[in-house]
């Protein structure tokens, strides 16, 4: 005879499953669940936990009471006072310049996404530039959403990328552009994403990473030696890495503002950590794979990842 609390436990997953197909594979693209359980919400509450939220918000609050989810919480008061001092914060920044904006918009249109979501979508500026879909986008920061719902009409939410507030499956692409150096906890973070999207969907990741040294030594060739060889500006270069301290001032300057996060991976650090929660890389744009693309530099990777065709397999039950 089967326990009553594992035949409880199994109605409960049987029932969020039906709602949460419901939810999938209803006309309504705005529905939210709970960012704990996943369970469905009703009234902005959810049956099978504390959570509650106001669904009728432009823009809803998804924190939940998790450790993690209150510190993101204070840094998003730091956000909020960062674009309450200034104007545009990243405006100035490269990879949010027009150019950029437009080529990883034509990334994202170039699925024919029936639903497009974008992580830490700050401002607006890539929501805005994209065309069709249904549009979906979460920050931590209220102010920041504020300008993003003057930009466009997606659907916006107030919630960390470790505790996606949508269903199973529900997207076909999922952007983060400048994102994934500031998680918490990145893998979570890259796990949810994978849960949210769809067999066969896309990731668009836009990432600062630690070049190896081969690489460095590679894109110096190319700049100072071969196929041209340019022995003055070379040496200007050297020097003025010499007086800055060895400083790459192209990440940095007086004005930067500063992150509460900042995470730094390798090219094969942030690979593994794909790979592990289930994708693949699909494509990979560098400034020397694609000197045309619009990358601030050649610390920057751009990788559009897909979701496995096929179900993970499931883990082993301990012996």
């Amino acid at each position: 005879m089967m326990a009553p609390k594992i035949a409880t436990f199994q109605l409960q997953q049987s029932i969020k499953a039906e709602a949460i197909v419901e939810l999938r594979d209803g006309e309504n693209a705005s529905m939210y669940v709970c960012p704990l359980c996943k369970g469905p919400l009703v009234d902005g509450s959810c049956g099978f936990c504390s959570f509650s939220t106001d669904l009728d918000a432009r823009a809803p609050v998804f924190f939940s009471g998790s450790p993690i989810s209150q510190r993101y919480r204070a840094i998003g008061d730091y956000y909020d006072d960062l674009y309450d001092s200034r104007t545009n914060v990243w405006e100035d920044y490269a990879d949010r310049g027009p150019d950029s904006i437009k080529f990883m918009a034509r990334l994202v249109e170039e699925v024919r996404p029936r639903r497009y979501l974008d992580i830490g979508c700050g401002q607006g500026y890539l929501l805005s530039a994209v065309s069709g879909p249904e549009k979906f986008g979460t920050d931590i920061s209220r102010r920041a959403l504020e300008t993003t719902g003057r930009r466009t009409d997606a659907s916006l939410c107030i919630g960390i990328v470790e505790e996606l507030p949508y269903p199973d499956g529900f997207f076909d692409v999922v952007s983060g552009i400048g994102v994934m150096e500031h998680m918490i906890d990145d893998m979570a973070a890259t796990r949810e994403i994978n849960r949210v999207l769809r067999p066969g969907g896309r990731y668009i990741v836009l990432l600062l990473t630690d070049r190896m040294l081969l690489e460095r030594i590679r894109v110096k060739l190319g700049e100072f030696v071969f196929p041209r060889p340019r022995p003055r500006e070379l040496l200007r270069w050297a020097w003025s890495r010499l007086r800055n301290g060895n400083r790459d001032s192209s990440l940095t300057s007086d004005d930067t503002p500063m992150q509460p996060v900042q995470n730094r991976f390798s090219p094969r650090s942030a690979e593994a950590r794909f790979t592990s929660s289930g994708f693949r890389v699909e494509r990979l744009i560098t400034k020397r794979l694609a000197p045309d693309a619009p990358l601030p530099g050649h610390y920057m990777r751009l990788y559009v990842l897909a979701k496995s065709e096929e179900a993970r397999p499931a883990a082993r039950a301990p012996r």
